[in-house]
């Protein structure tokens, strides 16, 4: 009967999730274009999303597989909304166009849906994690990157899976990590930071240090794949040891234009980094390993996004990450929010 009555509570917390959220992807849909800024990248998948043609996509699109064989499956269901909309391209089909947005919006809900799940494991609050599970909906990443024509929206589903079950030390990460090598290799790097902290602060070692390893032995083999298989001239430059180096830490971008494009857009990592300096201000206890988990992986993104020059990029790749990350303020948060609160089931 408790069963039951759990696997309901899900099934309206994901309808609400759908519903609430409905005019994001509606307008992602309506009034959104991949002639903006970072969603340009459409163009590049395009020919993976239309006929799955690997040989006339360049690197690293690509790689970035998975996803964009979904897109193509979901384009073979005749699944179409036909309405005028904003964006309109001779070369494009809009039946495609609406595919990639409804799997990434479809993407974004199930997105919250792990967060809540995360959150509701640990706290067993439905009020709590239904709206921590929000903030997903909230955040810059989501409605600028995660719901348009790009791979991002299930790459961050991706990460939300791999790190649902790295919290519960499950190793069916191991495959998650495996399919990130056909999706997006930020999630592997971030992975390494991650796994990495957590070898250095934890005794219990041996599940870290297999994440550590596979993670590791997977963008090894991802970048394999990419001189190899997959090689093409387009961005080859920056795998080359010398010239990474040297342009992630020689950026060409201004410092203004930087923190506009990469800081300004992170209104979750600012919020949750307020929680954390209020209790350190009124001397509540915080999660460090949480905030110096979240501090390397930001540090460590910006410089690979120095070294690939898209330091105008580094909010948008630090977004897949976004789970681990309203996760952790969720643990900041839950003390500070009142006793009745706490109480709702």
């Amino acid at each position: 009967m408790m069963k039951k009555k759990i696997a309901t509570k899900k099934f309206v917390v994901i309808f609400l999730y759908f519903l609430l959220s409905f005019p994001i992807g509606y307008y992602a849909y309506k009034y959104g274009s991949p002639d903006v800024g970072g969603q340009k990248d459409f163009y590049s998948y395009y020919p993976l999303y239309k006929d799955y043609n690997i040989s006339a996509t360049e690197s690293p699109f690509n790689m970035r597989l998975v996803g964009s064989y979904l897109v193509h499956l979901m384009s073979k269901t005749d699944i179409y909304y036909n309405i005028k909309i904003c964006f309109s391209n001779a070369t494009i089909e809009q039946e495609i166009y609406f595919d990639v947005i409804l799997f990434n919006y479809i993407s974004a809900v199930f997105t919250c849906f792990i967060i809540f799940l995360m959150i509701f494991n640990l706290y067993k609050n439905i009020f709590f994690s239904f709206s921590i599970g929000l903030l997903y909906f909230f955040q810059y990443g989501t409605i600028y990157w995660g719901i348009n024509g790009c791979a991002d929206g299930f790459s961050a589903l991706l990460f939300a899976l791999f790190f649902y079950c790295y919290i519960l030390r499950s190793y069916w990460v191991i495959p998650l990590l495996a399919l990130t090598v056909f999706q997006r290799d930020i999630i592997l790097i971030t992975v390494l930071s991650l796994s990495f902290i957590e070898l250095l602060f934890n005794k219990n070692r041996k599940y870290f240090l297999i994440v550590f390893s596979s993670s590791l032995l997977f963008f090894i083999f991802h970048i394999i794949l990419r001189e190899t298989i997959f090689y093409t001239k387009r961005w080859n430059e920056i795998l080359e040891p010398g010239s990474f180096l040297e342009k992630a830490f020689t950026p060409t971008i201004s410092i203004v234009s930087y923190i506009r494009q990469s800081l300004i857009n992170q209104n979750i990592l600012i919020l949750y980094l307020l929680i954390v300096a209020y209790k350190l201000y009124n001397k509540i206890e915080i999660k460090k390993i949480n905030l110096i988990i979240t501090v390397s992986v930001f540090l460590v993104i910006n410089i690979i996004s120095f070294a690939l020059l898209a330091a105008d990029n580094a909010g948008r790749y630090f977004y897949i990450s976004s789970a681990m990350l309203i996760f952790y303020l969720a643990n900041e948060l839950f003390s500070l929010i009142p006793d009745k609160v706490k109480m709702i089931e």
